[in-house]
């Protein structure tokens, strides 16, 4: 039985003694972060906060497979943060599109979450239709089946099914109500929340494979 067949299979339940360990030294490493970047000025702070976005999306992109031109990518969030006196390289209409989609996240974490805005990020993920060499449906949530496979053909192993397409929709709606809702989570168990929902609900969201 996989976890998605079990009733109520998303009200996740943890140790919260255990938790709060490894939660304090998330909180411990916030705080000297935090404490490094309260001395620096505005514009420093800018061109660390550009240059962290920079690994961001090269290595968000690297997990699918897509090897994005650094320079291209730090010249685009450059440009869209105002941050002037950088080396400059012209960035592709695509790496625009992708450096776009993480900052409204970023700037906009305040606002609720919709079908409609996540259909619109994936779709600028992948605007050619096609991930890894192979295709897939773009600005809607999936209508195929998802395995998550190993193993050469003939001798496949299959690790897990994902919930079936007809039951996406409801899924995501709840999904949506609870990330949209007034549920006193902190921030770094939310994170955590957010990867479980979607892996389990279709493998990194629920379109087609290896939309993010």
């Amino acid at each position: 039985m996989y976890i998605h067949e079990r009733e109520k299979w998303t009200n996740f339940r943890w140790d919260t003694s255990q938790v709060s360990l490894l939660q304090e030294k998330v909180f411990r490493k916030q705080g000297l972060l935090y404490g490094r970047l309260s001395s620096l000025g505005f514009d420093s702070k800018l061109r660390a906060m550009a240059e962290n976005l920079t690994s961001d999306v090269v290595y968000s992109s690297e997990i699918e497979g897509i090897l994005l031109n650094v320079d291209q990518v730090r010249s685009s969030i450059a440009r869209k943060l105002g941050i002037e006196n950088i080396k400059y390289s012209a960035p592709s209409h695509y790496v625009d599109s992708v450096v776009g989609v993480m900052l409204e996240a970023i700037q906009h974490y305040d606002l609720p979450l919709s079908k409609e805005k996540l259909c619109a990020w994936q779709a600028a993920f992948f605007p050619s239709g096609y991930s890894e060499g192979g295709q897939i449906e773009i600005g809607k949530y999936r209508t195929n089946e998802e395995h998550i496979v190993s193993g050469m053909f003939g001798r496949e192993k299959i690790h897990y099914i994902a919930p079936s397409p007809d039951r996406v929709e409801e899924e995501m709606e709840k999904f949506l109500t609870w990330f949209d809702g007034e549920e006193p989570v902190n921030s770094v168990h939310r994170a955590f929340l957010v990867c479980e929902h979607s892996s389990l609900r279709g493998w990194q969201w629920p379109f087609g494979s290896h939309p993010f």
